[in-house]
């Protein structure tokens, strides 16, 4: 229970003061942000981390107004709503959670999980992660797969004692969801005992009711019968779409505004007798009656050897890549090396077998001397025209550098092979022969050849 002292009206004050500062600062600087400011309700570090709850406000009911089911806009101040039932549901039960239970809240953001709509916020108790995780496959089996992706909610797959804020007001409860089909089949299996009727008589007695009536073992166990008879789609209970059997209160939005943080004094029997049913009815390992622990010990062993199994393929499958990567760098070097000879062959093979002589040095000729004047001569009569005898042509057989024939040894004259000897290998062709020089023939002009023989 809260404590009402001093110490928590100093808190109350400097939650008003912090409240006052951060609204009207927002509001002078940026209205888009005054607008999150209107549903965000600030408070002093010490207040949360000491998980006291300060009761609820207008504003957190009308977060969940139809008008603002979808809207992003209220994100910040849902998140705060789900802080302040996550404070009063562990106030209210002042009591640690037995073995195998722990506290979970739905999502406050819309989102394709929640159909991005966001009707309600709950807080609930709910069995630990490690035995969902291990109750879901069971639980996936019997839904097809369509109603897993489209609702994968844990209060909806697991029953829960739960807080639910809504915009009429606040609901508190054990709820066993349509979809909770191992908690429906090990309900359906107990028998009445002490136990269970000292539960529902003390939720019968803090004001818990099932469909408008005070609870009991036997009208419970026909609720869930009824229900899971009826498939797993919600059903129309009275005027109320139900999607799960709830064992519940709901309190008014307007009391609570009234009670302020003192409602958690008048929620905390509701909420302990919510999670006394939980604890009794809910499967448990400890409680097994049909050999499920002992199929989800099969099952986690199963998967634990087939992930093993995989890990292992995956490694081998590494170990050939890596030794597939190794024999294909050898080869790629193998082939590098190849190459490299094979170059240096067709290099050396290129190379001239006769060396290259330098060219003799050309002396310069000496200087000749001017020749002395001659006087002119007197003149003389032109003689008559006489018709000039028609030049013979030189033969071409009278040129030395001419009638050169194929074998004939010569020497280059000018050009990049200057100096060096050769064989003619042709006749000439229009002033050029063709000299074999080394192994290579070149095409050379008369005029560049003197013959040697």
């Amino acid at each position: 229970m809260v404590d009402s002292g001093s110490s928590q009206s100093s808190s109350f004050a400097d939650a008003d003061r912090c409240s006052r500062f951060w609204f009207t600062t927002i509001r002078a600087t940026q209205p888009l942000l005054t607008r999150i400011a209107l549903t965000y309700k600030p408070c002093p570090m010490a207040v949360l981390l000491s998980g006291a709850f300060l009761g609820l406000t207008p504003g957190d009911f009308e977060l969940y107004a139809r008008a603002r089911w979808s809207n992003n806009q209220f994100n910040l101040g849902r998140m705060q709503a789900k802080e302040t039932l996550a404070s009063l549901l562990r106030v209210a039960l002042s009591r640690p959670l037995v073995a195998g239970f722990e506290f979970g809240a739905s999502s406050e953001l819309p989102s394709v999980w929640n159909g991005r709509v966001v009707q309600d916020q709950w807080v609930y108790v709910v069995r630990d992660a490690e035995t969902r995780d291990a109750l879901s496959p069971v639980l996936s089996s019997h839904a097809g797969l369509v109603a897993n992706i489209r609702d994968p909610a844990d209060h909806h797959r697991h029953a829960v004692a739960f807080v639910r804020l809504f915009d009429e007001g606040l609901e508190v409860g054990v709820s066993i969801g349509l979809r909770a089909s191992v908690d429906v089949e090990f309900i359906l299996s107990l028998e009445d005992n002490a136990t269970l009727q000292a539960v529902f008589s003390a939720a019968a007695r803090a004001g818990l009711t099932l469909e408008g009536s005070p609870p009991s073992t036997a009208s419970f166990r026909t609720a869930v019968a009824s229900f899971a008879a009826l498939g797993r789609e919600p059903v129309v209970v009275g005027t109320v779409l139900r999607s799960s059997v709830v064992v519940g209160a709901v309190a008014p939005r307007a009391l609570l505004e009234e009670l302020g943080p003192s409602a958690v004094e008048h929620l905390s029997p509701l909420v302990r007798a919510a999670v006394d049913i939980l604890e009794a009815v809910a499967w448990t390992r400890a409680r097994d009656q049909s050999g499920l622990a002992e199929r989800l010990d099969a099952g986690v062993a199963a998967r634990a050897r087939r992930q093993s199994d995989e890990r292992e393929a995956r490694a081998e499958e590494d170990r050939r890549f890596a030794e597939r990567a190794t024999l294909a760098r050898a080869a790629a070097v193998e082939r590098e090396a190849d190459a490299a000879a094979w170059r240096s062959r067709v290099q050396s093979s290129r190379s001239f077998s006769t060396p290259v002589a330098a060219p003799a040095p050309v002396t310069a000729p000496a200087p000749v001397a001017a020749p002395a004047p001659v006087a002119a001569p007197a003149p003389v009569a032109a003689p008559a025209p006489v018709a000039a005898p028609r030049a013979k042509a030189r033969p071409v057989a009278e040129d030395p550098k001419h009638g050169l024939k194929p074998g004939a040894r010569v020497r280059l004259e000018r050009g990049l092979l200057m100096g060096k000897e050769g064989v003619v290998s042709s006749d000439a062709i229009k002033g050029y022969y063709k000299v074999k020089v080394g192994p290579m023939e070149v095409s050379v002009s008369s005029n560049d050849l003197s013959a040697l023989s």
